[in-house]
């Protein structure tokens, strides 16, 4: 985008951080690999391995969430803006405290009086005590209940592994927020009913707009995307999904869907409005 081009709250902010906090959520699921950690040390880090709190901290820098946040006081309403706010700083906070708690728990293993940053300190708690598990039940078919584990192990699972699992739900919940607030943003209802509203409802052949074309067309109600954005709001970020049939393809083939560098994809029957 141009440097003289108006800040985008959605395209710069809001969109980009639910799906980075997404990915975050995504990743505490990965599970903690220790013989790759230690034949790589340092290097044990990318995408594929756990989350931890910091990088929470990073996206909400990365994606200017206080100046978003500043952004929805001024032009939507404050408690609005407040709400939101609340909850992504209250799923952040959590995270950081399990991961304290994890962090106090191994370094006094190691006979350390000070709380020492342990890197993937929860994950390998974790994958210890499901070590520990498979030791006591080589037998069990199936996951063992808590009543027939030791008192600590059971206490692990309510203090640690319920935690994290409700902070990855909540993570995901709180992405799913921003989204809703980047459609309020642009002017979409979420979870409204879909359609193009004015403007052309069928291709130049007559026919029909599919689903995602409609979805589309929504989308780019009087604003420019960029690929990445448009993809989170109408396929779940998945953008080869409407460059096959029956997406994008037949609607720039027809005239009514434009990209220019800088603006992105909009729509030439409402296309956004720009600064001279």
């Amino acid at each position: 985008m141009p440097d003289d081009a108006p800040w985008n709250p959605c395209d710069e902010g809001l969109t980009p951080l639910a799906m980075n906090l997404n990915q975050i959520a995504r990743r505490m699921g990965i599970s903690y690999d220790a013989d790759r950690a230690a034949r790589l040390g340092a290097a044990y880090t990318s995408d594929k391995e756990p989350a931890d709190a910091r990088e929470i901290d990073h996206a909400l820098v990365r994606y200017h969430f206080d100046s978003c946040i500043n952004w929805l006081k001024a032009r939507v309403s404050v408690d609005f803006a407040e709400d939101l706010r609340s909850n992504v700083l209250a799923v952040k906070q959590r995270f950081h405290q399990l991961e304290l708690k994890a962090c106090k728990l191994l370094s006094s293993e190691h006979g350390s009086l000070e709380t020492n940053w342990v890197r993937n300190s929860i994950p390998q708690l974790t994958a210890r005590h499901y070590d520990r598990l498979r030791e006591l039940f080589p037998e069990h078919e199936h996951y063992p209940e808590r009543s027939e584990m030791p008192e600590e192990l059971a206490a692990f699972e309510s203090e640690f592994l319920d935690e994290y699992t409700s902070i990855q739900s909540d993570l995901q919940r709180v992405a799913s927020h921003l989204r809703d607030a980047a459609a309020t943003v642009r002017g979409i209802k979420p979870g409204g009913q879909q359609g193009v509203g004015a403007g052309p409802e069928t291709l130049p052949d007559g026919t029909p707009f599919t689903v995602l074309q409609i979805k589309i067309m929504k989308a780019l109600d009087g604003q420019g995307l960029t690929k990445e954005s448009l993809a989170f709001e109408v396929s779940d970020g998945d953008s080869s999904r409407f460059f096959r049939a029956g997406g994008l393809k037949e609607l720039q083939a027809a005239g009514f869907v434009k990209n220019k560098r800088g603006v992105g994809y909009y729509r030439v029957d409402k296309p956004p409005i720009l600064d001279d």
